[in-house]
């Protein structure tokens, strides 16, 4: 019989540790880690996209109730918040809101440095960026604290409402600073090396120069928020406004009427709601602003607002980035995300009362180009964290096919085997972190008009070309309050209504 030396042994058990470390890593990775959330979304978002809320929530709920401690998470509660408010089922909604300001604000809460962010770092080298727990864009902070207010409102709780509102304006605040100090944080770490050189071709500035990335990159760019500014979302300052009308705080909402014109002078929306309630108060216009005549009615009272949720937001899908080098490297590369649109046939909402006069909403907010300009100013990092995850699996590739090498007898073959299971173990991890809110709006428009005859007025959805795609009557009463109507159309020929009275 061969004997076996003690070096063997010694030899194998590194190889067997490094391995073992490896899949201990692996199997406290996160839940996207391997299946990307978008996969995981597929038959949801199907029933969400085509109207069917209450099969997309029974499937949602399912995840969110099994991702609790995964780091997925606050993605779930999310979508799950957001699907169970178009069904107008307020509890589970308020609950699963509930839990995602939990998790947002245990994040916020953290030390900068502590043992659970360095070993999600780890993990994340070792697989993919969806190790890391998934904390939110400043955008979906910000809208969870506004659903919130809404949720109440459907629990008739407009107390409760106020209160997430001056949350959301608080959070909105707190955005725009962050962004106007500290953009982003940029991911940097000293590039893992071999036989003293870095991987020909994989380096973040290398990777960033690359036709395709730069392509991508220019692509998001063209799409992102020039209009509105950071992290500003017109539609919270817009539900802030109606806040205050309906508090009789006209003066606050006066600023934030000034704020929403300032943004976007030629929205007809914001200005004539600027100036009318400027003239009301008898507050001092811009001299070019003094010929607009403004609503002749008032906006603090037996008025309606309407909100018409069209479309969806677009989603985070993977692209990918490779290489084929000599050994020992082999298979090598990154993944990103960039946006997926999705078509919307909706162009308009049209109002009509019963005297036969027509309302048309006007843009408000457009998630699109929010969620591009997130994009647009996290690419830098991505890219150079799936850099660095790339470079640590290749030091670990290499450091195992070395020690491989180094068995007595065998040292070759199992070289090749080594060298072969990383190749399978750095294309199963390269994935990109496509997790986002899916279930939001893709935009967001709004009117305002009177309350008139016995307040019954017919909603009419009106395509891109003129079409009339689906219509609705609604009765907002001909009380004095101020009364919001919600309408959602995820871009076909199927819409939900709202109404809530403050």
């Amino acid at each position: 019989m061969r004997s076996v030396n003690n070096n063997t042994f010694s030899m194998s058990f590194r190889c067997l540790g490094a391995l073992a470390v490896s899949g201990v890593i692996l199997g406290s990775a996160g839940c996207s880690t391997l299946i990307s959330s978008r996969s995981q979304k597929e038959e949801a978002m199907k029933h969400y996209s085509a109207g069917e809320y209450e099969k997309s929530a029974g499937i949602i709920k399912e995840y969110a109730d099994k991702r609790e401690g995964t780091g997925d998470e606050l993605m779930w509660h999310l979508e799950h918040g957001c699907v169970r408010f178009a069904i107008e089922d307020y509890p589970q909604s308020l609950e699963a809101f509930n839990k995602a300001e939990i998790v947002v604000l245990d994040h916020e809460n953290r030390a900068t440095f502590n043992l659970r962010g360095v070993g999600a770092e780890i993990g994340a080298a070792y697989t993919n960026a969806n190790a890391l727990p998934y904390t939110g864009c400043f955008y979906e902070k910000i809208l969870i604290n506004s659903y919130k207010s809404l949720v109440y409102l459907g629990m008739n709780n407009p107390e409760a409402s106020g209160v997430e509102m001056r949350r959301a304006r608080f959070r909105q605040k707190m955005a725009r600073r962050r962004y106007e100090v500290d953009l982003v944080e940029e991911y940097q770490v000293e590039m893992p090396k071999y036989e003293g050189e870095a991987i020909p071709g994989l380096s973040p500035e290398k990777i960033l120069q690359e036709k395709e990335i730069n392509k991508d990159r220019e692509w998001i760019k063209k799409h992102r928020n020039t209009t509105y500014g950071n992290v500003v979302n017109p539609t919270v300052t817009f539900l802030s406004a109606i806040d205050f009308l309906a508090r009789k705080r006209t003066d606050d909402a006066l600023i934030d009427f000034r704020t929403l014109y300032r943004i976007e002078p030629k929205n007809p929306l914001f200005r004539e709601c600027y100036v009318s309630l400027a003239r009301s108060l008898n507050e001092q216009l811009p001299v070019y602003l003094n010929k607009l005549p403004g609503y002749k009615f008032p906006l603090d009272r037996k008025v309606v607002f309407v909100l018409f949720e069209e479309g969806l937001i677009p989603a985070r899908k993977e692209k990918l980035f490779e290489l084929i080098l000599p050994p020992p490297v082999g298979y090598t590369g990154i993944a990103y995300p960039v946006l997926e649109y999705y078509p919307s046939d909706a162009g308009y909402l049209q109002v009509r009362n019963e005297d036969g006069k027509v309302y048309r909403t006007e843009m408000i907010g457009d998630l699109g180009d929010i969620a591009s300009f997130t994009l647009d100013n996290q690419m830098h990092e991505i890219i150079t964290r799936a850099v660095v995850g790339a470079m640590v699996k290749e030091g670990t590739s290499i450091a195992l096919q070395q020690a491989a090498a180094r068995i007595p007898d065998i040292g070759p073959v199992v070289q090749i085997g080594v060298f072969i299971a990383m190749q399978i173990y750095k294309k199963a991890f390269n994935r990109a972190d496509v997790r986002c809110w899916q279930t939001l709006p893709g935009r967001i428009q709004g009117a305002v008009f009177p309350k008139t005859g016995n307040g019954i007025f017919k909603l009419t959805v009106i395509s891109k070309n003129g079409k009339e795609m689906n219509s609705a009557n609604i009765n907002v009463g001909a009380g004095n309050t101020v009364t919001l109507v919600l309408v959602k159309s995820n871009g076909f020929d199927t819409i939900r209504l709202k109404v809530f009275d403050f």
